[in-house]
């Protein structure tokens, strides 16, 4: 027996095909998905003549819609603000916090919300997720943010992803917000002065203040305290008296000391000289000195001057903002220099401009260079420590006073107001 067609069922089924054919090229999951199924239905009704494939077809189309509308309306009328702790030291882990309200009349269901943490910060949790958020409901996310690197971090607007049960549709909005996070270098305690003398923490300020046992000259003996220097402990005393025992030295006079950065480098070599300027310069503000830190912004040079401990944070935010790559080299900065102080020169390079930078600011006072040596353990590393102390006796064949500083000099982090 030869069964008959309706003509209704011939143009659903081309138009079928059609639509399977532009979804197969759009090669969209959430339209197959969506689609595919319903599709499904409608043409094996129209070929057996089954209703109730057209409603089941009908109910299937229509939880794909309703699924569209769940996740739409969730996005409307959510407020959402962020909290996140600014300055951060580098290394230093912080608590941030997301408050999230509905400020509608209907429940917002399947939330993630994205606090906005710019790259090169770590965030745990990178999302946080919200079953549902009932109307006029005021829910806080808490998590925790870690600065590796200092540097100023620009936030990302807020986004909130709503969903539906089914996963089949997510929809997006972004949240205005504006801010940065600034993380400041580490500060680290420094013992120079063993290679340096009293002149590391400058002598020809008119303001001047005593660091306290950092001389050269012996002083006395005391126990030892937890972050004391293990170089500075008298092994012999110790031994006999059967406690750690270190040694206290005169005090030494700070003064005005001011600081050349390099930063001409990037990567471990420039944090490297970063962090030795900020441990430094520091050390010199805590104790009633004055710091000068000049530096390169851009294509012009950039000088920031403080004195005493309430100047340590204005410092340490000029140095999370310097960037990498630098155009301007020691000489450069060394120019319209006033001579006559103690200056330090913090520079992972051994060129001429050093040498020039150098000679010239050293006239009528101390200048001392500060060689930065970035080495990573392996071949490539010895061969770069090798590199380093080549420089250095290049620098010491001008006359100059080196010092080459590397990781394992910036280890012990100091207690120094920052915020």
């Amino acid at each position: 027996m030869n069964a008959s067609y309706n003509p209704a069922s011939v143009v659903v089924i081309a138009a079928a095909v059609v639509l399977l054919l532009v979804l197969l090229r759009a090669r969209s999951p959430l339209l197959t998905v969506a689609l595919i199924g319903p599709l499904f239905f409608f043409i094996v009704a129209a070929i057996l003549h089954a209703s109730q494939l057209f409603v089941m077809g009908a109910m299937v189309l229509g939880i794909a819609l309703l699924s569209y509308l769940l996740s739409t309306l969730s996005l409307h009328h959510v407020a959402v603000s962020r909290e996140v702790p600014s300055p951060l030291t580098a290394g230093e882990a912080a608590p941030f916090t997301l408050t999230v309200e509905n400020k509608g009349r209907l429940p917002k269901v399947f939330l993630r919300i994205s606090a906005g943490i710019p790259p090169g910060i770590d965030a745990v949790p990178k999302h946080h997720l919200l079953a549902v958020l009932w109307p006029g409901q005021r829910a806080s996310l808490e998590g925790v943010i870690t600065a590796p690197t200092r540097g100023a971090y620009p936030l990302a607007p807020v986004e909130v992803v709503a969903t539906d049960p089914l996963g089949l549709f997510h929809r997006r909005r972004a949240l205005p917000g504006t801010g940065e996070i600034l993380v400041y270098p580490r500060i680290c305690r420094i013992e120079y002065h063993e290679y340096l003398g009293e002149s590391a923490y400058g002598s020809t300020s008119p303001r001047h203040s005593v660091l306290p046992g950092h001389g050269l000259d012996f002083h006395s003996l005391r126990d030892y305290q937890p972050g004391d220097d293990l170089r500075r402990v008298d092994w012999k005393t110790s031994a006999r008296m059967g406690r750690m025992v270190v040694i206290e030295f005169e005090p030494v006079t700070v003064g005005d000391v001011l600081v050349v950065l390099d930063s001409r480098a990037s990567g471990p070599p420039l944090e490297l000289a970063v962090t030795a300027a900020a441990s430094w310069l520091g050390q010199v503000l805590d104790q009633g000195g004055q710091g000068r830190l000049r530096f390169a912004r851009g294509k012009t040079v950039d000088q920031v001057d403080g004195y005493g401990p309430e100047a340590i944070p204005l410092l340490l935010e000029a140095l999370a903002r310097v960037e990498p790559n630098a155009k301007l080299s020691p000489a450069d900065l060394a120019e319209g220099v006033l001579p006559g102080r103690t200056t330090l020169i913090i520079t992972p390079s051994a060129d001429q401009a050093v040498v020039e930078a150098a000679i010239r600011l050293q006239s009528g006072g101390e200048t001392l260079v500060l060689l930065i040596d970035a080495a990573q353990p392996g071949r490539a590393g010895r061969r770069t420590a090798a590199a380093t102390q080549v420089n250095a006796t290049r620098l010491r064949h001008h006359g100059l006073r080196v010092v080459v500083v590397g990781a394992a000099d910036l280890q012990v982090p100091a207690e120094y107001p920052t915020h």
